[in-house]
Protein backbone atom coordinates (compact mmCIF):
# COMPACT_ATOMS: atom_id res chain seq x y z
CA UNK A 1 0.00 0.00 0.00
CA UNK A 2 2.70 2.55 0.90
CA UNK A 3 4.38 1.70 -2.72
CA UNK A 4 0.67 3.55 -3.89
CA UNK A 5 0.74 6.86 -1.93
CA UNK A 6 2.19 9.72 -3.13
CA UNK A 7 5.23 11.85 -0.71
CA UNK A 8 3.76 15.16 -0.77
CA UNK A 9 0.26 16.83 0.62
CA UNK A 10 -1.45 15.15 3.03
CA UNK A 11 -0.81 11.79 1.68
CA UNK A 12 3.17 12.30 2.87
CA UNK A 13 2.00 12.24 6.72
CA UNK A 14 -0.19 9.32 5.69
CA UNK A 15 2.87 7.82 4.32
CA UNK A 16 4.90 8.33 7.42
CA UNK A 17 2.72 6.99 9.77
CA UNK A 18 3.06 3.41 7.90
CA UNK A 19 6.80 3.97 7.64
CA UNK A 20 6.37 4.03 11.84
CA UNK A 21 4.18 1.27 12.59
CA UNK A 22 5.87 -0.99 9.94
CA UNK A 23 9.47 0.46 11.68
CA UNK A 24 7.53 -0.78 15.21
CA UNK A 25 6.28 -3.86 13.97
CA UNK A 26 9.71 -5.36 12.77
CA UNK A 27 12.61 -6.90 14.78
CA UNK A 28 16.02 -7.39 14.20
CA UNK A 29 15.21 -11.79 14.28
CA UNK A 30 12.48 -10.61 11.37
CA UNK A 31 15.33 -8.74 9.61
CA UNK A 32 18.20 -11.20 9.83
CA UNK A 33 16.13 -13.99 9.12
CA UNK A 34 15.18 -12.66 5.93
CA UNK A 35 18.99 -11.69 4.94
CA UNK A 36 19.94 -14.77 5.68
CA UNK A 37 16.81 -16.74 3.92
CA UNK A 38 17.78 -14.18 0.78
CA UNK A 39 20.76 -15.04 -0.35
CA UNK A 40 21.76 -17.24 -2.71
CA UNK A 41 25.02 -18.87 -3.56
CA UNK A 42 26.84 -18.81 -6.56
CA UNK A 43 29.30 -21.59 -7.59
CA UNK A 44 30.75 -22.01 -11.36
CA UNK A 45 28.94 -24.41 -13.16
CA UNK A 46 32.16 -25.94 -14.68
CA UNK A 47 35.46 -25.85 -13.77
CA UNK A 48 37.45 -22.26 -13.76
CA UNK A 49 40.73 -22.24 -15.59
CA UNK A 50 43.88 -21.63 -14.29
CA UNK A 51 45.75 -17.99 -14.95
CA UNK A 52 48.80 -20.55 -16.36
CA UNK A 53 46.37 -22.34 -18.61
CA UNK A 54 44.66 -18.97 -19.91
CA UNK A 55 47.49 -16.66 -20.86
CA UNK A 56 48.43 -16.68 -24.27
CA UNK A 57 45.72 -18.56 -26.19
CA UNK A 58 44.77 -15.80 -28.70
CA UNK A 59 48.46 -15.14 -29.71
CA UNK A 60 48.13 -17.24 -32.62
CA UNK A 61 44.95 -15.32 -33.34
CA UNK A 62 46.71 -12.05 -33.68
CA UNK A 63 48.35 -10.79 -36.20
CA UNK A 64 49.11 -7.23 -38.18
CA UNK A 65 47.03 -4.75 -40.27
CA UNK A 66 48.47 -5.89 -43.42
CA UNK A 67 46.85 -9.07 -42.96
CA UNK A 68 43.38 -7.87 -42.96
CA UNK A 69 41.35 -6.98 -45.43
CA UNK A 70 39.93 -3.81 -46.41
CA UNK A 71 37.36 -4.81 -49.04
CA UNK A 72 35.63 -6.99 -46.67
CA UNK A 73 33.26 -6.35 -43.72
CA UNK A 74 33.64 -8.25 -41.26
CA UNK A 75 31.69 -8.17 -37.28
CA UNK A 76 33.56 -10.04 -34.67
CA UNK A 77 31.76 -12.82 -32.93
CA UNK A 78 31.78 -13.69 -29.73
CA UNK A 79 31.24 -17.18 -28.27
CA UNK A 80 30.45 -17.30 -24.63
CA UNK A 81 29.85 -20.73 -24.44
CA UNK A 82 33.11 -22.08 -25.72
CA UNK A 83 34.50 -24.57 -23.23
CA UNK A 84 38.10 -23.47 -21.65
Amino acid sequence: MLQHLPSFGSYLKQREEIIADEKKRITIEDVEAKMMTGRTVNSPQREVPQIKDVIGRSLPHIGTYNQLSNKEQVVALIDEVTNI
